[in-house]
């Protein structure tokens, strides 16, 4: 299983299907085949900004035209609850995260900030980066509406609450988690509008 920083890459409506098709990075991203060799076994989270579902697993990447991510049968977890890989009909993002079982507190209070990053550009269509210290609330930016997902990691059990939540259409300046003590809340928002 390999794990990387900043791996990030776009694919079109892969469906229910094994393989996908991996688009490229946008801009201050690395693609799967740049950050890791063809071949490799690496965790995956796919996201679907317009329907807020999502899926994690370990798939395997591949070199070619394009490069690909072939996702197992049965996944990690996803958004339905259940470990079938899920029906993306719109474009998606994939990323390569880092999987709960593998988690440690001193990786999680690298991540933490006290106020959402930007990581590509402005207005509808950017991406922000969200994290809370210990016992504050996880806020989305003020302004549209979002689209968006986090995981929780309890720095006393050192346990990741896996994919905790996911929304779409949220209105900018919600608080998406309340504060809990010894809680990090680390993830992703899409503004929409």
């Amino acid at each position: 299983m390999t794990i990387a920083l900043r791996v990030r890459e776009t694919a079109n409506a892969p469906g229910t299907a094994a393989t996908v098709n991996l688009l490229g990075p946008p801009l201050g991203f690395r693609g799967f085949l740049t950050a890791f060799p063809s071949g490799s076994s690496v965790v995956y989270l796919i996201f679907e900004p317009s329907t807020g579902q999502w899926e994690m697993g370990l798939g395997t990447v591949a070199a070619g035209s394009p490069n690909t991510l072939t996702r197992p049968a049965t996944v990690s977890e996803n958004s339905a609850g259940t470990t079938s890989r899920l029906n993306f009909t719109a474009a998606v993002e994939v990323l390569n995260i880092f999987p709960a079982s593998s988690a440690n507190p001193s990786l999680a209070r690298l991540a933490i900030s006290a106020a959402p990053l930007p990581i590509s550009g402005a207005g509808p269509g950017s991406w922000v980066y969200l994290s809370s210290p210990p016992a504050n609330p996880l806020v989305l930016p003020p302004g549209g509406t979002w689209a968006w997902f986090f995981l929780s990691f309890r720095a006393s059990s050192s346990l990741w609450g896996g994919v905790y939540n996911a929304g779409t259409e949220t209105p900018g300046g919600t608080t998406i988690a309340v504060g809990v003590t010894d809680t990090v809340y680390i993830g992703f928002a899409w503004r929409r509008t």
